[in-house]
């Protein structure tokens, strides 16, 4: 359950060094009221969340304990935390345009600040209304706002009970190295890598050792996702090592490999993966042949020869076998 008690949005044009802070909070229509949270509550249970604690940011501490003690109000909070990421933005050359929705809500009985850093839309309209020293923002065209995230957008949510903070991003090149804005350079979070990030991590690694190794492409990435689905269904963490000893199990020098590049990537621990459902990707394997032909195979059929047998022949040649098949269709 998700109640946003106040929305303010501020303009970040970086390139032009133009930053547009409003002084109201956005009076939200219920279309753009549901809109917003079913985003956000999908945000929160997202796999690619990374969610650690500020390190050596004590300003940005000190800011954040400042409106929890009620010194400061919701509106110069979100004035001093957005200027600061644009002036981080205009350092590290991060120039695409976006609006800055920072949000006060209670998610699941838990009260937080939420920013959602949304890179402008063509057909965005935004309306700036002045009276007096007071500026407005809002966003007339609220239906342009995706609600999903798209490649330049990002997010972050800030635990108001401990101040631990989540993000979600991708990575961007900042001083010919890729790392994560928010995570990396805004909150300094000592975050564990998230679902997404281990999974492509793991099987990067996976390919690398296939190759190093001569190993059997289909068996061991077979083996890999047959693992991590059936802890996913269980509901149980990710742990490397234990992966590592299923898929490698007769190949301890690409087993130690594995752990130990994992582990240098910042995966030692157990990956999470409360809100991670089994999708239809993880339920199948691929494969493609030197010919072109693709089968797309349940995972659970790969790990027996009751139904498909992959055969090596003498000539060099490989041989698949479907097998116990009653009927055949064309789709």
């Amino acid at each position: 359950m998700l109640t946003i008690d106040k929305v303010i949005t501020h303009i970040m044009e970086p390139s032009s060094d133009r930053l547009i802070l409003s002084d109201a909070c956005m009076s939200l229509s219920d279309e753009v009221n549901d809109m917003l949270e079913h985003k956000i509550s999908r945000l929160f249970t997202s796999p690619q969340k990374k969610t650690g604690r500020i390190q050596e940011k004590e300003e940005l501490t000190a800011l954040l304990q400042e409106w929890k003690n009620q010194e400061i109000s919701f509106i110069e909070l979100s004035h001093r935390l957005t200027t600061h990421i644009f002036h981080a933005k205009r350092k590290y050359a991060q120039y695409h345009s976006g609006d800055m929705l920072m949000a006060e809500l209670v998610y699941e009985g838990q009260h937080y600040i939420v920013g959602l850093d949304n890179s402008h839309s063509i057909a965005y309209t935004h309306q700036l209304s002045q009276t007096g020293e007071t500026t407005a923002v809002t966003i007339e065209n609220c239906i342009t706002l995706s609600p999903s995230m798209l490649k330049k957008d990002a997010a972050f949510f800030i635990c108001v009970s401990d101040l631990e903070v989540s993000t979600i991003e991708t990575k961007v090149e900042i001083e010919v190295k890729k790392c994560c804005f928010y995570n990396d350079v805004i909150f300094h979070l000592n975050a564990p890598a998230s679902y997404r990030e281990a999974i492509h991590t793991m099987n990067k690694v996976c390919d690398d050792l296939i190759d190093e190794y001569q190993l059997e492409s289909v068996d061991v990435k077979g083996k890999m996702k047959q693992v991590i689905k059936e802890q996913l269904e269980q509901e149980e963490p990710l742990k490397p090592e234990e992966i590592a000893d299923m898929v490698f199990e007769a190949q301890p020098l690409a087993k130690k490999r594995f752990t130990q590049e994992l582990k240098e990537e910042g995966i030692e621990a157990a990956i999470p993966v409360e809100h991670v459902k089994v999708n239809k990707a993880d339920r199948v394997q691929r494969i493609k042949t030197d010919k072109g032909i693709e089968l797309i195979i349940p995972i659970d059929f790969m790990q027996t020869t009751d139904y498909v047998e992959i055969i090596n022949e003498e000539e060099g040649m490989i041989s698949i076998r479907l097998k116990n098949i009653h009927r055949i269709t064309s789709k």
